[in-house]
């Protein structure tokens, strides 16, 4: 199974990349553009043969420019795309835990799953399944603390039904 978790502390790493990358290819689009414009025909010549060749490398200077400006672009799109996208992801597991609260409250005020939940001795929102937001691992987990009733095929964690 791929993973798809997302790490705020690799993130932050490179959170600039994009940013300077795209201001890069800035530079080096600038720098093509100010090559282009310093061949000056003063400078090469009044001969056909070497104003071809003054035409052709001002072409390949300005093609490289646009090739850097349009590759910055791209890059600044990306980095824009990845903000927006760890926002949406921010907003989504808002969302989700605020949800998963609303659904804690909703089954302990059932008196059934109050009862049950009680009886099983654990808080409610490890049996709702919630996640613990300072931890990765959800409250539901069947890993064993030892203290759980293991002749009890649920409780215990077995999947011998």
């Amino acid at each position: 199974m791929s993973d798809v978790s997302f790490s705020s502390q690799n993130h932050d790493q490179t959170r600039q990349d994009g940013a300077l990358g795209a201001e890069s290819f800035n530079t080096a689009a600038q720098t093509a553009r100010e090559f282009a414009d310093a061949q000056v025909a003063d400078v090469w010549g009044t001969e056909s043969g070497v104003e071809a060749a003054r035409q052709a490398l001002q072409d390949a200077y300005n093609t490289a420019r646009e090739g850097f400006a349009s590759e910055g672009d791209k890059l600044r799109d990306f980095d824009r795309k990845v903000l927006d996208t760890e926002d949406d992801f921010k907003k989504t597991e808002d969302e989700v835990m605020r949800k998963f609260k609303g659904e804690e409250a909703n089954m302990a005020s059932i008196p059934f799953l109050g009862s049950l939940v009680s009886s099983l001795g654990i808080p409610v929102h490890q049996a709702a399944g919630t996640l613990n937001p300072t931890s990765t691992t959800p409250s539901s987990s069947t890993y064993s603390t030892g203290s759980q009733d293991t002749n009890n095929p649920v409780v215990g964690g077995s999947s011998d039904f």
